[in-house]
């Protein structure tokens, strides 16, 4: 029998976030620090495939985590993925968690059929725009016919409930929502709306910042969205009526989910964060116990305790735009 990954507050822990690598081959503004260059972690910092494929096992036969979602940087941009992917498909397949990446989707091209025979379950794409010049400020890249082409292409691979996540900036994309809805309207597909959170000179300001409400009203002058429900969900879900596209809502500033929160992070580097906006202080260092020779047994108890320390909410938005020196890119999202 699993133990229970429960804090005291009597939340249960059963997703895991693992970040593959820093490394990405988009620039991301909200994202990426702009004052300074972020430092890239050398390949010795890194968890190596071997110790990921521990750390899974681990989460997932002792703690029965029923949700991993792979995430960067770019999960794509790290060497031999494919490879790791296969490997981690006997946990799967013996476990049964659902398996899952976060993408910019520029790299999906040629691999689709790969991650469907290792087992990939679910794909969310990250796309803030429909228009190639907001999509290149916003990621420094050109890829967006191709992006679209690979989300186009995942329902042809046979992928079912792909999301689409859009962070949403004031005088940047805040008017394409309904565009958005528009595009993917004949598809199942979700798409997703996230309000900007301030993270280590990302840009955030008070300016920047577009409630959830607001984005959900300027959908609605152009269609009708039905409430959905779904328990598992931290976006409120609508299903846009007459089409199979579906619209949700994600809204950590406006108004906390800490309570429903049932997610880990761990890092490339090895830290695990209880909370997205979690201090560095409560990190705990999972790559320090693996490379030191320390047994699943001390694994396990260090994890089991460190729930101890999460906070019941994080910080409202002003103290998080003052004090957060997080960088998105290295926490993988």
């Amino acid at each position: 029998m699993s133990l229970v990954l429960k804090d005291r507050y009597g939340r249960i822990h059963d997703y895991l976030r693992i970040s593959l690598t820093d490394r990405c081959n988009f620039n991301c503004i909200y994202c990426t620090p702009q004052m300074e260059e972020a430092k890239k972690l050398d390949k010795k910092e890194i968890l190596t495939f071997d110790e990921l494929l521990r750390l899974v096992r681990i989460f997932t036969t002792e703690f029965g985590i029923r949700k991993i979602r792979f995430t960067g940087g770019e999960p794509m941009v790290r060497k031999d993925i494919i490879k790791f992917f296969e490997a981690l498909s006997p946990i799967q397949k013996q476990t049964g968690f659902e398996f899952a990446i976060t993408t910019n989707g520029a790299l999906l091209h040629g691999n689709l059929p790969a991650l469907k025979k290792a087992g990939l379950n679910r794909v969310n794409v990250s796309l803030d725009s429909l228009r190639p010049e907001v999509f290149r400020y916003i990621t420094g890249s050109d890829k967006l016919d191709q992006v679209i082409r690979n989300i186009l292409s995942l329902e042809e691979e046979g992928f079912k409930n792909t999301k689409i996540n859009t962070v949403v900036i004031r005088n940047l994309n805040d008017t394409e929502a309904a565009d958005f809805i528009d595009f993917f309207k004949r598809r199942e597909i979700t798409v997703r709306f996230i309000e900007f959170m301030p993270f280590q000179n990302n840009g955030w300001k008070k300016e920047s910042f577009v409630s959830a409400e607001e984005i959900k009203n300027s959908i609605e002058r152009r269609f009708h969205l039905d409430k959905t429900e779904d328990r598992h969900q931290i976006a409120e879900l609508y299903q846009v009526r007459g089409f199979k596209a579906k619209a949700g809502f994600i809204r950590p500033i406006s108004r906390h989910f800490c309570s429903e929160c049932n997610r880990l992070r761990l890092k490339a580097n090895g830290k695990m964060k209880l909370c997205l906006f979690d201090p560095a202080q409560n990190e705990i260092d999972l790559k320090e116990l693996l490379r030191k020779g320390s047994s699943d047994g001390e694994i396990i108890k260090l994890v089991s305790e460190s729930l101890s320390n999460k906070a019941k909410e994080h910080p409202g938005i002003y103290s998080l735009a003052l004090g957060n020196k997080n960088s998105m890119k290295n926490i993988g999202g």
